[in-house]
């Protein structure tokens, strides 16, 4: 019985100190995956930032495909859509998407990505997924 009473008084202990070992254990690979995910999403925010694009170049093309004439090296790609023109579109490469500006005669699209003005959806902005990406992963993490 003594025996008994020793091997269980021993296994709660052992039991206890695991229970928080795992405890410590996790809280660690949270702030490991915490820190990880936030140095993607730096990394991917300045290499966005860095790489130059190729972007379809053209007047009055509602559709490109492999045809349709590109310019490389740029900083952003634009898509002009113009209102009550049968919605003509025409695409150009800039140095920058900043001062961008749109009136009502016509909506401006700017992105940066491999040819990302081809679309006829407007692009989320790969920082805003990103950040997005970063809370719903931080509050999974955190919430028990």
């Amino acid at each position: 019985m003594i025996i008994s009473d020793c091997f269980r008084h021993s296994w709660n202990w052992i039991t206890h100190l695991n229970l928080k070992s795992i405890k410590v254990q996790t809280e660690r690979m949270k702030m490991i995956v915490s820190r990880m995910l936030m140095t993607a999403i730096v990394l991917s925010v300045v290499v966005d930032s860095i790489v130059a694009s190729d972007c379809y170049e053209c007047i009055n093309c509602k559709h490109v495909d492999r045809r349709t004439p590109r310019k490389s090296n740029c900083g952003g790609c634009l898509k002009y859509v113009f209102n009550g023109q049968g919605n003509r579109v025409d695409r150009q490469c800039v140095a920058t998407c900043n001062g961008v500006q749109q009136t009502t005669d016509y909506r401006v699209y700017c992105c940066r990505g491999n040819l990302c003005n081809s679309s006829s959806k407007v692009t989320l902005n790969a920082t805003f997924i990103y950040s997005i990406l970063f809370i719903a992963v931080t509050t999974i993490f955190y919430n028990k």
